[in-house]
């Protein structure tokens, strides 16, 4: 298994959630926690997960809600998703999968079994397509399984990152403005300063090594990744 291999366990009961987060850790995987659907969408955008163990039943928005806002985003339509539920009807069942779920496991359950679906399933979703690549100066991406080095070795994006990465890659060589990327990054109605995009872009730029000079900054309009590295 891949080293920090990080997996998001959502459930409202917390004794459940750092059970089965106890067992990830044993088996060799960081675990992160969430109680609710707004806390998991939360710590999905602002961090790399490899897998997401869901409960069906949250406050707010349920399982389900939370996985069809998932599959609607390019940033997460992919990601590997195991629903953990009490709901045991085929209707239920049903709906899980046509809205993209990968696996489901009923309450009571073992939490060996968990962690077997889980090894599992990693193993079945690492085999992506390797089309879509970028690389420049010792940095590469792969957009399709989500890997990324810089100069050697191996870094993580949170999911915002990736996703502007991914934007402006899309845009190779042309400049985006901020208010471009707060919009296609963001959505339309995120309430929040246009300075975030500069946040963002700085940490990327961090990770990036002798690479962070192709994300080029347009003075007063907004930012470029640029094919030939910057020069």
């Amino acid at each position: 298994m891949l080293k920090e291999t990080r997996i998001l366990v959502v459930d409202d009961e917390a004794d459940i959630r750092e059970l089965v987060a106890f067992h990830l850790e044993r088996a060799g995987f960081t675990a992160l926690q969430a109680a609710d659907g707004e806390a998991a969408l939360s710590t999905l955008w602002d961090e790399a997960v490899d897998l997401l163990i869901l409960d069906l039943m949250l406050p707010g928005q349920n399982g389900l809600e939370v996985l069809k806002t998932l599959r609607n985003d390019s940033r997460t339509a992919r990601l590997p998703v195991i629903l953990l539920t009490a709901k045991t009807t085929d209707v239920d069942k049903i709906i899980g999968f046509e809205l993209g779920t990968d696996d489901y496991v009923t309450k009571p359950f073992s939490v060996k079994e968990l962690v077997a679906r889980v090894q599992a399933l990693l193993k079945r979703t690492s085999g992506f397509d390797r089309a879509g690549t970028f690389a420049v100066k010792g940095f590469q991406v792969n957009f399709n399984s989500h890997k990324i080095t810089a100069d050697g070795k191996s870094i993580e994006f949170s999911p915002r990152e990736f996703a502007i990465l991914e934007l402006l890659h899309r845009n190779l060589g042309n400049v985006l403005g901020r208010g471009q990327i707060l919009e296609k990054v963001w959505g339309m109605d995120a309430d929040v300063d246009e300075r975030v995009v500069d946040v963002n872009i700085t940490r990327m730029r961090e990770k990036m090594g002798s690479a962070k000079d192709a994300l080029k900054t347009v003075k007063g309009y907004g930012y470029r990744l640029d094919p030939d590295g910057g020069e």
